[in-house]
């Protein structure tokens, strides 16, 4: 699971990666991210990022040579979109203010930018539909537009015209790939690039929790409605009534469009009458500091996950995990074999599957082990990034082949 440098997936790579970021620096799109750019730049190949806020995340990427472009981003359509009770035209409207006002400017200066540093290809991480300004900056630099669309996508007019000016496609997993490909995508020029995961700093935060007479259920999301904090809860309340060592810990972060979120579900603890048994962890980020301190997880988002990093991650430690079973889980979980698939919304479901790892220590424990070998196989940086590399060294001798002089 440890992560190897850049030279095991071939020789050194030309050209100037230029990434627009909009997710949030303790969101899976951040992460994945990050290891691009780590492993790009020891591969040798120049890389700048263009983000919209201010945090520490961004300290490791500068300590590596990376250079760290900064601009404004407006959440006014974000956040009413987030609301679900306001009108569809009201909302495009807000959408198209933000566009002219603010992202079109965004996307000229970039686009100069890119010209006079000798971009080679504009990559909007986190689907192109939240980083406009890139694809314009593609345009006005005349490189190739990479997009790395992370959730599914609407099919609005606007997305079907923006598709025909993205040059290569990838998906966060096979099930946004299909979405995806229902607008109009060329298959050819769509792939499915997962993420991968953070290997543990240390070998001994794989090893089980140190046995203390209590089971630790964890849930690693952040606090807002879709990601099933209360389905949670309403399951462990049976847990709780049948297995006395059982407790369950919530790690995750307010998202600032829904500071009331953490509130509901403190609120939902104290009705339930867990709060003897239920701790919420709030600003805890780093996987390092969570995985160790439980004895497996439980993902239950009440939506289709694109991918579910949380899926993935408490399996590099070693711990199974029960998720959703729709969107990305399906794609990772084997069911029975290094966790579980149920659906949320069946609490009864849910309840009987932590149980089983509850009071079932060696099958938990033989589950974890499996879910840690599919990880190493399938997760691990730096292969799960062979797709993009492999097109961008392709780019790299067209671009060399157009530069020699004919014969």
């Amino acid at each position: 699971m440890n992560a190897t440098s850049g030279e095991d997936v071939g020789d050194r790579l030309d050209g100037h990666f230029f990434a627009f970021e909009e997710a949030v620096g303790f969101g899976g799109a951040f992460v994945d991210l990050k290891h691009i750019c780590l492993n790009l730049r020891r591969l040798g190949m120049r890389v700048t990022v263009a983000r919209s806020y201010e945090d520490p995340c961004w300290d490791p990427l500068v300590a590596t040579g990376c250079t760290i472009l900064t601009h404004t981003r407006w959440n006014l359509a974000e956040h009413l979109w987030r609301r679900h009770n306001t009108d569809r035209r009201i909302r495009m409207v807000a959408y198209g203010a933000e566009q002219l006002a603010l992202n079109v400017p965004i996307g000229v200066r970039y686009g100069l930018w890119a010209r006079k540093h000798g971009v080679t290809v504009v990559f909007c991480n986190n689907a192109f539909t939240r980083n406009t300004g890139g694809v314009l900056a593609s345009q006005i630099a005349r490189c190739p537009l990479y997009s790395y669309n992370q959730g599914v996508p609407d099919g609005s007019g606007g997305y079907r015209q923006m598709l025909r000016v993205v040059d290569r496609h990838f998906t966060v997993s096979n099930y946004v790939r299909e979405h995806e490909l229902r607008f109009g995508t060329d298959p050819s020029r769509t792939e499915t690039l997962y993420p991968g995961v953070d290997p543990a700093p240390d070998p001994t935060l794989t090893e089980p929790r140190r046995q203390d007479g209590r089971v630790r259920v964890g849930m690693v999301a952040v606090f807002t409605a879709w990601k099933g904090h209360l389905a949670f809860l309403q399951a462990f309340a049976q847990v709780a009534a049948q297995a006395p060592e059982a407790d369950a810990w919530l790690f995750g972060k307010a998202l600032p469009t829904e500071p009331e979120t953490p509130a509901r579900i403190r609120a939902e603890i104290v009705r339930l009458g867990l709060e003897d048994r239920v701790r919420l962890v709030e600003g805890r980020t780093r996987p390092e500091t969570i995985y160790p301190e439980v004895d497996f997880t439980v993902h239950c988002s009440t939506l289709p996950e694109p991918f579910g990093r949380v899926v993935v991650e408490p399996m590099a430690y070693r711990r199974p995990v029960i998720a959703a079973n729709s969107g990305g889980p399906l794609e990772v979980i084997r069911d029975g074999q290094n966790g579980y698939l149920v659906d949320p919304g069946k609490p009864a479901e849910l309840a009987d599957r932590i149980l089983r790892f509850v009071r079932d220590r060696p099958h938990r424990l033989a589950c974890g082990e499996r879910a840690f070998q599919d990880v190493a196989r399938r997760f691990s940086y730096p292969a799960v990034l062979e797709p993009l590399i492999h097109h961008l060294r392709a780019d790299a001798e067209r671009r060399r082949r157009a530069a020699s002089p004919p014969r």
